[in-house]
């Protein structure tokens, strides 16, 4: 049988790079990409507009960007904290919730819904436990499941029902598997039979 070639790579947007490192990368749906990376290893190569620049920090430079798919342009974001390692999931009404993250970014929150000037709102230590390597996933009542994570043998839920919910820790054998096999980034899978299988 002849290998039939029909497919090819092409660069859409013009070098040498949009930026930024995409560390994290979610397609939206509006047919706009959002990209992130770490902020803790110096600057990128796109600057924030309006001479922003990060709290606490002499980086102007964006960590975060919005590629626009129909008009193939690029737009600078402000992500406040350190997103590395950290996870997401998009929301049933376009808005991705991203969560965790490395040092400052341990226990935020981070929405991001795409307009013409939208940004990143980040809410401060809304999650219980510090969340590096964890994992998200979506529930049918809306809210997000949110798993492990380096030295994290609990899980917890986004949002929140109260303000005094709590993290449920996994059971014994669970953990003492975590502690011997590293687990990050777990594997979720929801069934309406029977609820949430995690494996690795």
């Amino acid at each position: 049988m002849p290998i039939v070639s029909c497919c090819w790579w092409i660069m859409v947007h013009p070098p040498p790079s949009i930026g930024i490192s995409a560390m994290h990368m979610q397609l939206l749906p509006d047919d706009r990409v959002v990209m992130y990376d770490h902020t803790n290893f110096g600057v990128f190569n796109i600057s924030l507009p309006n001479g922003k620049c990060r709290p606490n920090s002499n980086d102007f430079s964006a960590h975060s960007v919005e590629y626009d798919v129909v008009s193939n342009t690029i737009r600078p974001l402000m992500v406040l904290t350190n997103v590395w390692c950290s996870l997401g999931t998009l929301m049933p009404d376009g808005r991705l919730v991203q969560t965790g993250g490395w040092a400052d970014g341990y226990r935020k929150v981070r929405i991001y819904k795409s307009c013409g000037t939208c940004d990143w709102k980040e809410i401060p230590n809304r999650l219980n436990q510090q969340r590096w390597y964890a994992t998200n996933h979506l529930l049918p009542d809306g809210r997000q499941i949110i798993t492990g994570g380096r030295q994290a043998f609990d899980y917890e839920f986004y949002p929140k029902m109260t303000a005094s919910e709590n993290s449920p820790s996994f059971h014994f054998w669970f953990t003492q598997m975590i502690l011997m096999l590293r687990i990050i980034y777990n594997h979720l899978y929801f069934s309406i039979q029977t609820g949430i299988c995690l494996s690795q």
